[in-house]
């Protein structure tokens, strides 16, 4: 995530089967906070979240909040 713009738009994916969504993405101090066009039902610690662009991935962690 080192070359990305601090603050971007992109897709995220929440859980394994569903569709990314879109998203705001703010980088600091090696962490993502990002923050969804829209409502998503289910959201937890402990899940995974996977950032798109397009096919490709730029990043991905654990949901701490």
């Amino acid at each position: 995530l080192a070359e990305l713009p601090p603050r971007f738009d992109a897709h995220v994916q929440l859980r394994h089967r569903s569709a990314p969504v879109p998203a705001h993405v703010t980088l600091t101090e090696g962490r993502a906070r990002i923050e969804l066009d829209g409502p998503f039902v289910g959201v937890a610690p402990g899940q995974a979240a996977v950032i798109y662009d397009g096919p490709r991935v730029l990043g991905g962690g654990w949901i701490t909040a």
